[in-house]
């Protein structure tokens, strides 16, 4: 019964930590490109592909399973796209 409520107590505080962090978005665009906010200056380059194999370690790392879930379910496109890294810097 006590293990319960620990796990009671567990899954009620990461679902309000989520909610938390779901009120402090912003939309500031739709899909289409209307933008709603202020304009940002800044500029953005694609990397180089062997640059790029930095960029997926660091997403490998910090998204774990669902990445590698991911980029397993590429395989099976049948687009024959490559994955494209962007550098973005703000208020250039």
């Amino acid at each position: 019964m006590r293990e319960r409520f620990k796990f009671l107590g567990l899954a009620l505080s990461l679902v309000l930590c989520l909610a938390a962090s779901a009120l402090g978005q912003e939309t500031t665009g739709n899909i289409r490109g209307t933008v709603k906010g202020e304009w940002v200056e800044g500029d953005a380059r694609i990397i180089e592909p062997e640059s790029s194999e930095h960029v997926f370690s660091l997403l490998k790392k910090k998204y774990g399973m669902m990445y590698r879930m991911i980029r397993s379910a590429e395989r099976f496109s049948r687009s024959k796209a490559k994955p494209v890294s962007l550098a973005i810097k703000i208020g250039s």
